[in-house]
């Protein structure tokens, strides 16, 4: 469980914000964590940055949601690819979800998953990226 923190622990404590990590250190730690082509943790990366620039999630996303979309395309032997239905329901899964949250948040879950899945299209669609191979790589 998670309990509020008492006032005179508080004042013992020094917090220090830190910020994400930059593009190339995130497509980095993706691409060794995943075992994916760089190219695929790239669009992975560009897609959760531009989900967190949204400002939708309560928190977030962060690298760890670029890991759990690459590992699972990794265990699929696919590529992040927007007509691939098993990806479009990872990210959604992944980025859209807020489980557990107060009712306010609630109400932004149709806009989360309108952004993620027009962010899916923007960032992984093969028309708007030359070379990406149009049907899900197999291994």
């Amino acid at each position: 469980g998670v309990h509020k923190t008492q006032d005179a622990l508080r004042d013992r404590m020094v917090t220090i914000d830190v910020d994400y990590f930059d593009q190339e250190t995130e497509v980095a730690i993706t691409e060794a964590r995943c075992g994916i082509p760089r190219e695929d943790a790239e669009r992975i990366v560009a897609l959760v940055r531009a989900y967190r620039e949204t400002g939708l999630a309560d928190s977030g996303p962060t690298i760890r949601c670029c890991v759990m979309i690459g590992k699972v395309l990794a265990l699929r032997g696919a590529g992040p690819n927007a007509e691939d239905p098993v990806f479009e329901q990872t990210c959604l899964d992944v980025l859209a979800a807020e489980p557990n949250r107060p009712n306010k948040l609630a109400r932004k879950a149709p806009r989360r998953r309108d952004a993620v899945l027009d962010l899916v299209r923007q960032h992984c669609l093969c028309e708007t990226q030359p070379g990406i191979i149009s049907l899900p790589r197999r291994a």
